[in-house]
């Protein structure tokens, strides 16, 4: 079943000796930027630090840096058996091909919105905890993170993550989805100066 092709895959990737470090560096890249931007950043027409516009702006811009992390997982999790060649070997197993690819492109899903978790807890970290600019922090309001989360995060991550298991799957090599991140990264990149230029306009003004 799908499921258990999923928490196999998990399996395989902690017993991989290099795997868990990447992912817990990666983890804490996401925490830190969540942390140290909203510690460096000055606003100075009153907006507050915790305010849903300054969350979701901050979010699509590690949602670029989080692209090219997330091609090493999907890449990985798409071509592992093809680089060990055990894939000829799986390929004769009961397990049909769409649970076999589909447990890979799930297990890589998950593990990819969960290190964008470590992202939204750098900012609660750095709003409420020690040394917290306090006159730049507005009243706590759960949907602002969960909002970006849902809305911005989650869907980029969704995307592409296909994309890139998709490119890796069907070239059997790893770097494939190394150059869809790049891509997708151009394309995220015009779309947040699109999306911060109004944002940024506003405070150069102030």
């Amino acid at each position: 079943m799908l499921p258990d092709e999923v928490l196999d895959n998990f399996s395989l990737r902690v017993e991989l000796p290099v795997a868990p470090r990447i992912d817990g560096a990666a983890a804490g890249l996401l925490f830190l930027f969540g942390f140290g931007i909203l510690r460096i950043v000055t606003l100075t027409d009153g907006t507050y630090l915790n305010a849903p516009a300054t969350i979701a702006f901050f979010t699509v811009f590690a949602s670029a840096i989080w692209v090219l992390i997330g091609g090493g997982i999907a890449g990985e999790a798409a071509t592992r058996d093809r680089q060990t060649r055990m894939h000829a070997l799986l390929y004769t197993t009961p397990v049909s091909k769409f649970n076999y690819l589909g447990g890979r492109l799930l297990a890589a899903l998950v593990l990819n919105a969960l290190l964008m978790l470590a992202l939204n807890a750098g900012f609660l970290v750095s709003v409420y905890g020690p040394g917290a600019k306090t006159s730049l922090i507005g009243p706590f309001h759960l949907a602002s993170y969960l909002t970006s989360y849902g809305y911005l995060a989650l869907p980029t991550i969704v995307a592409t993550t296909v994309i890139q298991f998709g490119l890796a799957a069907l070239s059997g090599r790893a770097t494939a989805s190394y150059v869809a991140g790049i891509g997708i990264l151009l394309f995220l990149s015009s779309a947040a100066r699109r999306y911060a230029s109004p944002w940024i306009g506003r405070r150069s003004a102030a």
